[in-house]
């Protein structure tokens, strides 16, 4: 203790952390339940992005395709494509799947959803993730988009 006689810097901390030992405990009461929301809103964010790419690439593979095939495009097909990419999506769902196909064009939309659901709250940013987007192609003329996009894999 005679270091701190010495030292009245050192000393009057040490008494202020004493007069007040539990004023950090009430601050971090706020702080840490707020700093926990956001890093778990920013990783639903990128959880999100990642269902959105799959979701967006899917569909677009899926339109070159119908557009290179001669073939009718069944709701059979449409179900099961539908239901692998249900399959592979993490924390959004797909409000609505469409692929549709005529002599001259394909078309494909799709619109992926993610709620934010909190305890007793409920649905608190619920869809404020949605996304609706759509591709088009011509049937039988898409041999240098499906040239590029082999070469992209």
């Amino acid at each position: 203790m005679w270091i701190l006689k010495k030292h009245k810097g050192v000393e009057s901390a040490l008494t202020v952390l004493r007069e007040n030992k539990g004023y950090f405990t009430i601050e971090a009461s706020f702080i840490v339940p707020i700093l926990c929301f956001l890093g778990i809103g920013i990783m639903m964010t990128g959880l999100y992005l990642c269902d959105l790419n799959q979701t967006k690439s899917f569909l677009h593979q899926k339109v070159v395709l119908l557009s290179e095939d001669d073939s009718d495009y069944s709701v059979k097909e449409r179900n099961s494509d539908e239901g692998y990419l249900k399959g592979r999506l993490f924390v959004s769902h797909l409000e609505r799947f469409s692929l549709s196909k005529t002599e001259k064009k394909v078309k494909g939309e799709a619109v992926l959803v993610m709620d934010m659901k909190i305890p007793f709250v409920g649905t608190w940013m619920g869809r404020v993730w949605r996304n609706t987007f759509s591709f088009h192609a011509d049937v039988g003329n898409n041999t240098e988009q499906m040239r590029r996009w082999d070469q992209l894999e």
